[in-house]
C-alpha cells in the first residue's frame, strides 16, 4: 500500500547531508547543485557537508601536505573536475588538471597528460575546485561545512539524524531529509586473519601489527630502521608504503642513461620488505591509461589482417589459424623486449621489424647464449601458476628472527581470492573443447 504524504507534512526547507567530501563527494556536490539550478525546487535547499579532514574536496588520500613522492595511480590527463556539463556546471566550465597545473606553476615544458604527479598537487586542484563551487552556489541553496566524524545515522520520522563528533570533541546531532555516503576507505573490523596477526604481535615483544597503511607517514613511522617488514597485498597501497619506507627515509632512486633505475639506501630503511598475497601475484595494471604510443603493434596490424584475409580461400578468417599466430608473435616480441633489456641483443631484435622469421632466429640465438632464461610460453600468461602443484601463503623463515616484524595489510588487495583452480579449470575446458573440435573436423 502506497504511503500518502499530506502537504502539511512536507518540510518547508529540504535538506541533504553528504558524509565525506573527498573527490567522490565533491563530484556529487557539484552535480547536485547543477541539478538544483536546472530544476529548482519550490522551497529552499540546505546541504550539510561532513568531512573528517579540514581540506574539503581532497580527503586524506589527496592530502596537500603529504610528501611529493606519493603519486596518483592514474595519468593526470584523466583528471578533470569539470568534464560533466549536462546540466551545466553552476561555476562554469573550469580547467582540467593539466591546464590548471600549467596556469598555476608555469612549468618550462607543457605537460602531455601522460605523467603521474604527486597526490598532494592533485589535492590542491580538488580543494580549489571545491572553493570555486562554493562561490557559485545557486540562489535558494545554502551549504554548511562540518569538520569531524559522523559516527551514527538513525531514522527520525521522515528524516535522518546524524550523530557528529566535531574537532573540539563535542557531539552534535543534525537532521537531514536525505543522506549521501561518500566515505571512501572505511575502518574495517579485524577478521580472523587480522586477529591472528594481532595475537602474534601481542606474544612477541619485537613484533608489531599495523592494520592500515594510511596516513602513510604516521603509520610507516612506527617501523624502525633495519626491521623486517612483511606486507599483505601487492597493490597500490603497497607501493605507497614502500615509497614511504625508502624515499621517505632519505633513500633515492637514480635513473641511468639507459633508463634503468638504481636505489641508493640511506641506512634508515627496513632491512627487508617481504610482500605476500593470497594468490602470490601482483595486481593487473590499468592498461587503458597508458599512452598509446608506448604500445605500437608490429605484427597484428591492419595491413597484416588485409593480407591474411586476401590469402584466405573464402575471405573468412579463422581465429586459431589466421589471427592467433599474429597475437603470439606480438606477445613474443614484447616478452623478449623486456628480458633482453637495452643492450645489443635488444637492438638486434628491434632491427627485425615485422620480419617474423628474422625475429624468431634472433630469439633462438639469444636462448642458446642464455640457457637459464625461460623461453616465452603463452600458456603462462593464461595460467601464471599452472606449473605449481599447490599455491599457499607460507611462513618465510626469515620473518621473526632477531628483527621486529611489521605486517601492513594492503587493503587494495585484501579482498583478492585465490583463483588458481578456476584458471586451471578454464584452461583445461578450453583445451578439451579444442580437442573435441579437432576430432569432429
Amino acid at each position: 500500500m502506497a504511503l500518502r504524504i499530506q502537504t502539511s507534512e512536507i518540510p518547508i526547507t529540504h535538506s541533504v547531508a553528504i558524509v565525506g567530501l573527498g573527490p567522490k563527494g565533491l563530484y556529487c556536490l557539484e552535480r547536485l547543485l547543477a541539478e538544483f539550478k536546472a530544476r529548482p525546487l519550490h522551497d529552499a535547499l540546505h546541504i550539510h557537508v561532513f568531512n573528517r579532514f579540514p581540506h574539503f574536496g581532497a580527503s586524506p588520500i589527496y592530502d596537500p601536505d603529504q610528501p611529493e613522492y606519493i603519486l596518483v595511480n592514474i595519468s593526470i590527463g584523466e583528471i578533470d573536475l569539470w568534464d560533466v556539463t549536462d546540466p551545466p556546471i553552476v561555476a562554469g566550465r573550469g580547467q582540467d588538471f593539466v591546464d590548471w597545473y600549467q596556469t598555476t606553476f608555469g612549468p618550462p615544458e607543457r605537460l602531455t597528460g601522460d605523467e603521474y604527479l604527486s597526490r598532494a598537487v592533485v589535492g590542491r586542484y580538488l580543494i580549489e575546485g571545491f572553493q570555486r563551487i562554493l562561490k557559485h552556489v545557486p540562489t535558494g541553496v545554502t551549504v554548511s561545512c562540518h569538520v569531524g566524524e559522523v559516527v551514527d545515522i538513525r531514522p527520525q520520522g521522515r528524516q535522518y539524524e546524524a550523530e557528529f563528533i566535531a574537532q573540539n570533541g563535542l557531539t552534535q546531532k543534525i537532521k537531514a531529509d536525505k543522506v549521501l555516503l561518500a566515505t571512501g576507505h572505511s575502518r574495517l573490523r579485524p577478521g580472523p586473519e587480522e586477529q591472528r596477526y594481532e595475537a602474534f604481535a601481542a606474544k612477541h615483544s619485537s613484533a608489531a601489527f599495523i592494520p592500515f597503511v594510511y596516513p602513510v607517514v604516521e603509520s610507516m613511522g612506527r617501523v624502525p630502521a633495519k626491521a623486517r617488514v612483511a606486507m599483505l597485498g601487492v597493490g597500490l597501497t603497497f607501493i605507497d608504503a614502500v615509497l614511504e619506507l625508502t624515499e621517505g627515509r632519505c633513500g633515492r632512486f637514480n635513473r641511468s642513461s639507459d633508463g634503468s633505475l638504481s636505489y641508493f639506501a640511506s641506512g634508515k630503511e627496513p632491512l627487508s620488505i617481504i610482500p605476500f598475497s593470497r594468490t602470490g601475484l601482483p595486481m593487473a595494471p590499468k592498461a587503458f591509461d597508458l599512452p598509446t604510443f608506448l604500445r605500437p603493434l608490429t605484427f597484428f596490424t591492419p595491413d597484416a589482417i588485409v593480407q591474411v584475409r586476401r590469402e584466405a580461400a573464402d575471405g573468412k578468417l579463422d581465429f586459431e589459424k589466421d589471427l592467433w599466430p599474429l597475437f603470439e608473435l606480438e606477445m613474443q616480441l614484447n616478452y623478449y623486449r623486456v628480458t633482453m633489456g637495452t643492450g645489443p641483443e635488444r637492438a638486434r631484435l628491434e632491427s627485425c621489424g615485422n620480419d617474423a622469421q628474422a625475429m624468431l632466429s634472433v630469439i633462438e640465438s639469444y636462448l642458446e647464449i642464455h640457457p637459464n632464461q625461460r623461453a616465452f610460453d603463452y600458456q603462462r600468461a593464461v595460467d601464471p601458476v599452472g606449473d605449481v602443484e599447490d599455491v599457499r601463503v607460507g611462513a618465510d623463515p626469515r620473518i621473526g628472527r632477531h628483527n621486529p616484524v611489521h605486517i601492513c595489510p594492503d587493503l587494495d588487495c585484501s579482498s583478492v581470492q585465490s583463483t588458481t583452480d578456476q584458471r586451471r579449470r578454464v584452461v583445461a575446458s578450453a583445451a578439451a573443447q579444442r580437442r573435441r573440435d579437432a576430432g569432429s573436423g
